[in-house]
């Protein structure tokens, strides 16, 4: 399952104006019942905040892993803030939950547009079954700069592809 949690914030919420909150128990709570609706085995979360400053919750996957009993990896694209929060100390990126026991993880860099707005993939090798699964979470920006593949797509998204 793929899942875009908006920073944290409810629909309707600006998470860019600094003086609205966002990522509060309740949001954690209501995003936590959908997720355990479906029941998925694993989950890639596209926008997740970490220790942003008008997040309530400044360990966002942490607590959604324990609400939905799962492991967690977490990969930031790079520092992400409201307007004019200065200097930023919060981050976002990409995470996968998962049922299964995660072996490792990397961290690439995809795209890079400024420092506002990058995007990554994170990679996470989990055992299923004693079988290694690679799993992969993506934030793709289809802008003309996104239509480059870059080494890492050609080396571990799509191996054998001809370019």
């Amino acid at each position: 399952m793929t899942y875009n949690v908006q920073l944290g914030f409810r629909d309707g919420q600006d998470p860019w104006d600094a003086t609205q909150k966002g990522g509060s128990a309740a949001q954690l709570d209501s995003i936590a019942l959908v997720l355990n609706r479906v029941h998925p085995d694993i989950i890639c979360l596209q926008e997740v905040p970490r220790n942003r400053s008008n997040s309530a919750t400044q360990d966002f996957t942490e607590q959604l892993a324990a609400r939905l009993h799962m492991n967690y990896a977490f990969g930031a694209h790079g520092h992400n803030e409201p307007r004019g929060v200065q200097p930023p100390k919060g981050e976002w990126g990409n995470a996968i939950l998962t049922r299964f026991t995660i072996n490792s993880i990397e961290n690439h860099e995809n795209e890079y547009v400024s420092k506002w707005r990058r995007r990554s993939i994170l990679a996470a090798e989990i055992s299923v079954g004693g079988r290694p699964v690679r799993v992969y979470s993506l934030h793709f920006d289809p802008l003309p700069s996104a239509a480059s593949i870059s080494r890492f797509h050609r080396r571990h998204l799509l191996p054998g592809a001809s370019w």
